[in-house]
């Protein structure tokens, strides 16, 4: 406790109901939103005090800890289970101004909030030593460090809007083209002799800056068209780095200054990868968040051609060597695997193998706080993540972060795609999670959204060219969540329409890739199952949501021209979602089950739409309080692994026995015939067509 002050709950100003258990140590049951209001103990705060540190014990799982500093509110989430004490801490220096200005008033003006989860069970949560204290030396480090990464990106940037949608240039690289060695760059050249123009190259690592490009040739096009063979790794200080994930630009001299002079341009041609027969799925069915277990006979009961499951890479990645890691080198460095942890995704991959399974790998990253091994998120983290995303973006930021990162996912796509398919296949990789609410799932800090996609899109190329060096088919998605046009008042999330256009303004500015859309068309309502009541979820393309409802908008939008790949339509997989079942009463399992078939109905007339994953398989209670899954809670006294009525829905779906099943659903629905559901598209206007 030394170097700090000590705050107390102003339990008068309060509505929770508290129990004081101890010295500055406090009990009460969390129902809903709880708020915690403090004042410091004595007059004399140190300005350097900024880091809210408390202890806490909670038996269930919670949405939030909020913490207020008059009308500012910082989330903070991923919040641990702890039966013992555990100490929870939130750096509050960036709101120093805002205690300087208040912390000493007699007004109320510093508050912890802690939420539940919707629909959760009542939970005991205990809190003690509350105090506001001083960074410890190594929290001043990550500060320092991450004050220093902001300043050194701001540098001579590029501005990322006007370079997508106001910059023309006269000269192209059009093709970029790799085998295991070289990687050759062909383009052309607008005649000017008084110009001297250069290859340039931009490693990934690097902001888009002139003063970050490296010279490589001065080119002497012949008819104006060049060709320029590289090697594939180079050395930077000191550090092998594949040039796969470089973007290459054209520069022209004038004055001892560097101006560009075409946009960047990625590799659009692998020559590496192993050629896999195709695999055809039988049914549209997937199962979300899969893992091998006792009940994996429902892939064949209920017809399963798709599965799906987290990877975060921080769960197997270490930098030590130990008798239970597996040791792997990448660009002449050695890393280690967890060896448990891959034994784990092993029997996940190959049990879906054996029955013929399309396998989408989710590549998630954790922040330093909640990564296995700390060193290793401490050079992933973004520098700029805030606590309020359960997941950082990845650190892409020095050639350290980039080729531990490429280190993993090269681990995970050798393994996963081994010509003699020991261990299984990885078919396709979603990049994060539901990317447009940044703030929440895949945090870079406070982004425009062209800054932040332009982070993104690095990390999808990173993902696509390292699994294209073992699958010459290899795809890789862009994970959205619901919100299609709705702006959201949370901070750094942004409508999923807009986001989608500025991954295809990036196409088009330097270069396609196969990519694919994993969208997550929850009901408006995630607790409520009746997706045909959504109000904010139109026929229009201008609708603020996706959902079971509209799915009608989603699949036109994936056949229009704009979207498509090499003129063929990208995939649309529905790649998380099931209706709630708000319980286990038969009314409530009864509604699920008739969403479920709503949703199934709905996606039948969208042949855009290639896959609907039920997420998740088996009901979790981290889950955010949903239970949408096909399964009952694994530990329900009553029923453990039950199957709901959903269960039977999904086994049937697509068969001589749907339309038996099916028709309870009419009734809750309210319709007579399943035609009644579908609605032609309004008001054709895409945001790519501005």
């Amino acid at each position: 406790m030394a170097n700090s002050s000590i705050l107390e709950i102003i339990s008068e100003h309060t509505y929770v109901p508290l129990t004081q258990a101890g010295k500055n140590r406090y009990e009460f049951f969390l129902t809903d939103i709880s708020t915690l209001p403090l004042r410091i103990k004595r007059k004399h705060w140190d300005v350097d005090q900024c880091v809210l540190t408390f202890d806490y014990k909670c038996t269930s799982f919670i949405s939030h800890i909020g913490i207020q500093i008059r009308s500012k509110e910082i989330i903070v989430r991923n919040i641990e289970v702890a039966r013992n004490w555990k100490t929870f801490s939130f750096d509050l220096t960036d709101y120093k101004d805002w205690f300087l200005q208040y912390i000493l008033t007699l007004k109320t003006s510093l508050q912890i909030t802690i939420a539940p989860i919707i629909a959760s069970e009542a939970i005991v949560f205990q809190i003690k030593n509350i105090r506001l204290r001083a960074r410890t030396p190594e929290e001043q480090k990550k500060a320092a460090d991450k004050e220093a990464s902001k300043k050194q990106s701001d540098k001579k940037k590029i501005q990322q809007k006007r370079y997508l949608y106001d910059f023309v240039f006269p000269n192209e690289i059009d093709r970029i083209e790799t085998n295991e060695k070289e990687i050759r760059i062909q383009g052309q050249i607008v005649a000017n002799p008084s110009l001297a123009v250069f290859l340039c190259e931009l490693p990934i690592f690097k902001d888009l800056a002139i003063c970050n490009m490296t010279e490589i040739i001065e080119l002497k096009p012949e008819n104006g068209q060049f060709e320029i063979l590289v090697p594939r790794i180079a050395k930077y200080n000191e550090t092998f780095y594949d040039r796969i994930y470089s973007r290459w630009f054209l520069a022209y001299r004038s004055n001892d200054e560097l101006y560009m002079c075409s946009y960047g341009r990625y590799v659009t041609k692998t020559y590496i990868g192993h050629h896999f027969p195709p695999l055809t799925p039988q049914t549209k069915k997937g199962l979300g968040d899969f893992k091998y277990n006792h009940l994996y006979t429902d892939l064949k009961d209920l017809g399963i051609s798709y599965i799906s499951f987290n990877i975060r890479i921080n769960n197997f990645l270490r930098l030590t060597s130990s008798p239970d890691h597996i040791p792997f080198e990448y660009n002449g460095k050695t890393y280690y695997a967890d060896k448990r942890k891959i034994e784990k995704y092993d029997r996940t991959i190959r049990c879906a193998a054996e029955h013929g399974i399309n396998v989408s790998a989710i590549i998630l990253v954790y922040p330093e706080l909640w990564s296995r091994d700390s060193q290793v998120g401490r050079i992933l983290e973004h520098p700029e993540y805030k606590r309020c995303g359960a997941y950082t973006m990845p650190n892409l930021t020095n050639i350290d972060s980039v080729n531990l990162y490429a280190a993993a996912l090269d681990f995970l796509a050798a393994r996963y795609n081994r010509p003699d398919g020991k261990y299984g296949r990885i078919h396709r990789w979603i990049v994060h999670n539901e990317v447009n609410s940044g703030n929440v799932w895949t945090n870079a800090g406070n982004k425009k959204l062209v800054e932040f996609m332009d982070i993104y899109v690095k990390s999808m190329r990173m993902v696509y060219y390292t699994a294209r060096k073992y699958d010459a088919d290899a795809e890789v998605f862009i994970s959205l969540d619901h919100c299609w046009n709705e702006e959201y008042v949370e901070p750094n999330c942004y409508p999923g329409a807009k986001v989608m256009d500025t991954l295809m303004a990036y196409c088009k500015a330097e270069g396609d890739f196969k990519w694919g859309v994993a969208i997550h068309p929850y009901p408006e309502n995630l607790l409520d199952p009746k997706a045909w009541l959504d109000k904010k979820a139109t026929y229009a393309t201008d609708t603020p949501y996706i959902t079971f409802k509209n799915l009608e908008v989603l699949d036109d939008w994936i056949k229009h021209t704009a979207s498509t790949y090499e003129g063929k339509k990208r995939t649309l997989l529905l790649s998380e979602q099931n209706p709630n079942s708000m319980d286990y009463t038969d009314e409530a399992l009864q509604e699920q089950a008739a969403g479920l078939a709503y949703a199934w109905k709905k996606m039948e007339v969208c042949d855009g739409i290639d896959a609907y994953f039920a997420h998740s398989w088996i009901d979790a209670h981290f889950e955010g309080g949903l239970k949408t899954g096909l399964r009952k809670y694994p530990d329900d006294p009553d029923d453990p692994y039950g199957i709901k009525l959903s269960w039977k829905v999904f086994r049937d779906a697509g068969t001589e026995n749907e339309k038996q099943t099916f028709e309870f659903a009419k009734e809750i629905i309210r319709i007579s015939s399943w035609s009644e559901i579908t609605h032609p598209v309004e008001n054709i206007k895409r945001i790519s067509d501005e």
